[in-house]
């Protein structure tokens, strides 16, 4: 029987009934260690796995000693025992009768009340020594669950302080932490959303403790946990700068199907152009608090789960679908952690998540609708499935995407593919977590016949060569994909480090080919375009927290990054053939470009009295790019403080901070180059970095779950931002790069809330900004002046959202605003360079664009609590804006689609 209970327990079976019986026989069994290298302690092997106590022997022992039943173990497998009789009594009788029995199933029964564990050595050595029973411990158990509605709160992190002892809630709610050893502790439950709780527990020996937790919504951002710019799980309140964060929530009610929607005023002082049906080729110019870029399309540096995207420019690859959450940071200061290139300020994508200890769910969403044009209506589809869940020891999430548009003018189609992936690994009560991504996605479009520049003609809204203009079938195709793990090790509960290794390819302007239509002499070749960037990224870091004493913390972050970048490009013009061997029918150039850069930083902030927070840093960047008479080097500092307190039934917070960031000059703008035979570029060998520098400080004001009122004042001043000198126009073409002395961006951003009546919220920002030309260069030619307003930045920004939800029925209406900008007018700059008569002018002059107003719909109804139905109307009004780089023939107007989701 004692052989029966042995065997079942080295196998894992659970035999009912006898639940009490197996844990005393789990003591006294012995169990099979290794000795392994940097180990305290030897670890538990599966001896069935392990070539020598796999080694079959036949023993027939009656009456005999148990150190006589050694020595024949040892003689007939061969093996060497190790053992003391001050551990073992070897006079004690034992009886074995078993023909070809493994060395592990005689070792269990003849050392069976002995009390030992049997350790395997590096050298093969197996040693007896006295067993080591675990310290006692229980288990805590429970569920998170909304103050409110009482529903589960999924995916909270469950902590006990002061140890490694985590868990995520499931779908459910529900978490189980195991093998806690007997004490007192203070469980932390926190989610996004949701104010942070504590509650007392105590674990007693084979016990297990139950603790339920209600979470109340965070009526203020205060609460809210962030990363950003704090590399550790920080409270809002402890940091310096304002800062913003979008939910998967808010991304789904709103049907965000580019990222750049969301910089329509719903974020105070980011404004993203709209591009209309161009953007998937262009990109994305982002001008966060002004302008920092005169040449450039204006970015704002993005990660996506830590991972730097390649090219920042083109923030419409990613799929929102996959988005858990977002985090931005506005200005110069997210310089000190981020780097060169954060020059505007950090965006960090967080991708969704499965839960550990849950069953596979399925989320799906389908939707059909139209959009419409000058020109025409068209369709278009909004698809995604994905499927999240775990085990004990893991989670994981995959998904997948598809978006099309078309054709609301002749020919035109576009279908956007994308999918993605997640997986977490954390083994119960380990210390180290790893966490590994993974999206690809595709981009194809295809331009439509003429029809559309030909109408456009006819109505007056864009005049060209009727010669010039011939049957246009592009195809663009926009490759992208991202490749991230993530390692965690949290080695006590004060101290964690974090590396990322990841490699971000997409396009830079993608894969761009004009087929030939064969309709006219003229329009036989093939024009061929393709550009790819890649950037692969390596960073460290480290936090500390450390308690000076009972009013006083301090949290200290260190690290480093490195990233590779290489940019390829390829054209031909006139092509015979778009595969194969290229024909010989125009210029062909290929390029590679290649930069890279080494970061260290350092950061500490102080918490006195858990009210007043001071925060310094510094990084050092080193880099080809940067400047030479510094050794290649930058140095970006950070000073900041923020300051909570409770005044009645308000809750405040006032903060202010200081930083710098640089951006280095693409090393092909100072080189000189020849694009054709009439088209070349000069030297620019001296060409500085653009820099910017500037503080912040604003007020918060909550007012419980009733409203709130953010108010932000911004200074910060652009050095030698890059623009471009046409030198000559005939009969060469002829450009520089030079620098822009200093240009100040200045501005207010407002952001607030109110409750009005039960179930009806009101939200509003507002921006107002001021970015202009404060000085210039003796002798510049750029053709700007001071006291002259930058291309492409609105004056004024803003947006105003009611949203309402009763029982079922969720409904939310929203206007966006943008104010009147100085820009180019590309129409006219079109008609100018491509006269019908007369001399080419190349003059190309501000104008003021018009403001513009977009007005949506929003609305969602729940069948069951595990599908709903929702449907959603953008620029209701059918309103067509022209903004910088866009033509009448891009832009989209009315769009309405409607659909079915699952969860």
């Amino acid at each position: 029987m004692r052989r029966l209970f042995a065997l079942v327990l080295l196998s894992g079976v659970v035999v009912p009934g006898v639940a009490a019986q197996q844990l005393v026989l789990a003591d006294e069994a012995p169990r099979f260690l290794a000795a392994t290298d940097g180990a305290e302690r030897a670890v538990e092997i599966d001896a069935a796995t392990v070539p020598i106590f796999s080694r079959r022997v036949t023993l027939s022992l009656e009456g005999a000693t148990l150190g006589d039943a050694l020595a024949a173990v040892e003689r007939r497998a061969n093996i060497q025992l190790v053992y003391s009789r001050d551990i073992i009594d070897l006079n004690r009788v034992v009886r074995l009768q078993a023909e070809d029995i493994t060395v592990a199933g005689a070792l269990t029964e003849l050392l069976f009340g002995a009390r030992v564990d049997v350790v395997l050595s590096k050298s093969g050595t197996v040693t007896l020594v006295p067993k080591q029973l675990p310290p006692p411990s229980g288990t805590v158990v429970g569920r998170v669950s909304d103050a409110r509605t009482g529903q589960p709160v999924p995916g909270a992190r469950v902590t006990l302080n002061g140890t490694r002892f985590a868990a995520l809630t499931t779908d459910s709610g529900a978490f189980r932490i195991a093998d806690v050893p007997v004490g007192r502790y203070t469980l932390a439950v926190r989610r996004i959303g949701y104010v942070a709780a504590q509650q007392p527990v105590t674990v007693a020996a084979d016990q297990a403790v139950r603790v339920d937790v209600r979470l109340e919504i965070s009526v203020t951002p205060l609460d809210a946990i962030v990363v950003t710019g704090t590399i550790t799980a920080t409270a809002a309140k402890e940091i310096p700068n304002p800062i913003t964060i979008i939910t998967d929530s808010m991304i789904q009610q709103r049907g965000i199907r580019q990222i750049t929607d969301l910089f329509r005023g719903d974020i105070p002082g980011i404004f993203a152009t709209d591009y209309g049906t161009a953007g998937a080729g262009v990109g994305a110019p982002v001008y966060v608090r002004g302008s920092s870029e005169l040449f450039d399309v204006p970015t704002l540096k993005t990660y996506i789960d830590g991972v730097e995207i390649a090219n920042s420019e083109y923030l419409n690859e990613i799929d929102p679908t996959m988005i858990d959450h977002v985090e931005i940071v506005r200005g110069p200061e997210a310089a000190t952690l981020y780097g060169a290139q954060a020059i505007n300020g950090v965006m960090q994508i967080f991708t969704k998540r499965g839960h550990i200890a849950t069953a596979p769910h399925l989320t799906a969403s389908a939707g059909a609708g139209s959009l419409e044009s000058p020109y025409g209506t068209g369709v278009r589809h909004d698809d995604n499935v994905s499927v999240s869940g775990g085990t004990a020891d893991l989670s994981y999430n995959v998904g997948a995407a598809y978006q099309h548009e078309g054709p609301w003018t002749p020919g035109y189609r576009r279908d956007v593919y994308s999918g993605y992936a997640s997986l977490s690994i954390q083994p119960a009560a380990s210390p180290l977590r790893v966490d590994v991504m993974a999206r690809f996605g595709q981009q194809n479009t295809r331009a439509g016949h003429p029809e559309t520049i030909a109408r456009a003609m006819l109505d007056g809204t864009l005049v060209l060569d009727p010669g010039s203009v011939v049957p246009d079938l592009s195809t663009l195709l926009l490759p992208q994909q991202t490749l991230g793990a993530t390692v965690h090790y949290t080695p006590r509960p004060t101290w964690q480090h974090t590396l990322t290794v990841g490699l971000d390819r997409g396009a830079n302007g993608g894969n761009w080919l004009s087929q030939p239509a064969y309709t006219t002499p003229s329009d036989s070749f093939a024009y061929v375009v393709s550009e790819h960037t890649a950037r692969a990224t390596f960073a460290y870091n480290n936090a500390l927290d450390v308690r000076l004493s009972d009013r006083v913390a301090a949290n200290v972050i260190t690290g480093f990054d490195h990233w590779d970048y290489q940019a390829d490009g390829f054209s031909d013009q006139g092509t015979t053939t778009d595969v194969g061997s290229l024909g010989t029918g125009g210029p062909i150039s290929a390029e590679r470009r290649r930069d890279h850069n080494t970061g260290l930083f350092g950061q500490a902030r102080i918490g006195v009295a858990d009210a007043l927070f001071l925060t310094a840093g510094v990084r050092v960047d080193q880099g080809p790019a940067l400047p030479q008479d510094r050794h290649q080097r930058s140095v970006n500092p950070r000073i900041g403080a923020s300051y909570a307190l409770d005044v009645g039934p308000f809750r405040t917070k006032l903060r202010a901070e200081y930083g710098s960031a640089l951006k280095p000059a693409d090393p092909g703008l100072k080189a000189a180059a020849q694009f054709t035979p009439t088209y070349i570029q000069l030297a620019s060998p001296n060409l500085l970095p653009e820099r910017q520098t500037g503080w912040d400080g604003g007020v918060e004001l909550y007012a419980g779950d009733r409203g709130s009122l953010s108010v932000t004042r911004y200074r910060q001043i652009a050095r030698d931002l890059i623009s471009i000198n046409f030198v000559a126009f005939f009969p060469v073409f002829e450009q520089q790069f030079v620098n822009v002395a200093r240009v100040k961006n200045s501005g207010w951003e407002l952001e607030g809330t109110l409750r009005l009546v039960a179930g009806l919220n009101a939200r509003a920002t507002y921006s107002e900004t001021e970015s202009i030309v404060q000085a210039l260069e003796p002798n510049d030619q750029t053709g700007f002046t001071v006291g002259q307003a930058l291309p492409g930045v609105p004056h004024h920004l803003g947006a105003l959202t009611l949203s309402e939800r009763v029982r079922r029925l969720s409904v939310e209406g929203a206007v966006s605003y943008v104010g009147t900008s100085s820009n180019y007018n590309q129409v006219a700059l079109y008609r100018a360079a491509n006269p019908r008569l007369g001399v080419p002018n190349y003059a190309f002059d501000l104008v003021t664009l018009p403001a513009a107003y977009r007005v949506g719909v929003r609305a969602g109804y729940d069948l069951t609590p595990r599908l709903a139905l929702w449907a959603r109307g953008e620029n209701l009004f059918n309103r067509i804006v022209i903004e910088q780089g866009s033509f009448p023939v891009d832009q989209v107007g009315r769009t309405v689609i409607a659909g079915v989701r699952v969860h």
